[in-house]
């Protein structure tokens, strides 16, 4: 299952934060916001990444998607909290992949 990029509005300047997952694993995701014009911002739990990097993509997005299966119990605690703080749309993801954000985006977001 892939998503029809050609039917997707354009989303020029959104900030879209993906928390979890490798920045491997991210590459089709990536892929489809960029394709949307909106500024793609990843933070994995892989060794290179720390709090404060997470910190600032959370500052800096508009809204997050978590993919959760390889966070701590606090590190979920701290973006849920974050994102309820600041306002912003925190969306969980079972697992980062694109079938996955396809079926969240129908979720939360049908007109996407």
């Amino acid at each position: 299952m892939t998503l029809d990029l050609s039917h997707t509005t354009p989303i020029p300047g959104v900030r879209i934060a993906h928390i979890g997952g490798s920045n491997r694993a991210v590459g089709e995701i990536r892929t489809y916001w960029q394709s949307r014009g909106a500024i793609f911002m990843h933070h994995s739990f892989e060794k290179e990444h720390d709090q404060t990097a997470l910190s600032s993509i959370l500052t800096c997005a508009d809204i997050v998607f978590h993919s959760s299966s390889d966070a701590s119990l606090q590190t979920k605690h701290h973006v849920a909290l974050f994102c309820e703080r600041a306002g912003k749309p925190l969306i969980p993801l079972e697992d980062t992949s694109l079938p996955c954000l396809e079926e969240a985006l129908g979720a939360w977001c049908p007109i996407a």
